[in-house]
């Protein structure tokens, strides 16, 4: 499904995905508190909001961008895999 997207697209998308996991720690309902204090649900949805993390997942977007890049004008591109 991504595979055919161009690196901007993957980018964005991963980004939104990221931070709306992240401002979706600002609900504090019970019922999803109560997900969020199993271990998957934890994992998954994390507990607590933190400014940080939005520029920890943008540097890390962005590095991973650069590295496409990088293997890009290698020649390297992506394997094929058929």
């Amino acid at each position: 499904m991504l595979i055919n997207q161009s690196i901007k697209w993957v980018s964005i998308a991963s980004l939104l995905f990221c931070y709306s996991i992240e401002f979706s720690q600002l609900y504090q309902a019970t019922w999803i508190n109560s997900i969020r204090h199993t271990v998957i649900g934890g994992l998954i949805l994390g507990e607590t909001f933190v400014w940080g993390d939005l520029l920890c997942y943008t540097v890390g977007v962005g590095i991973g961008m650069l590295v496409n890049r990088w293997l890009d004008k290698r020649g390297s591109g992506h394997p094929d895999l058929s």
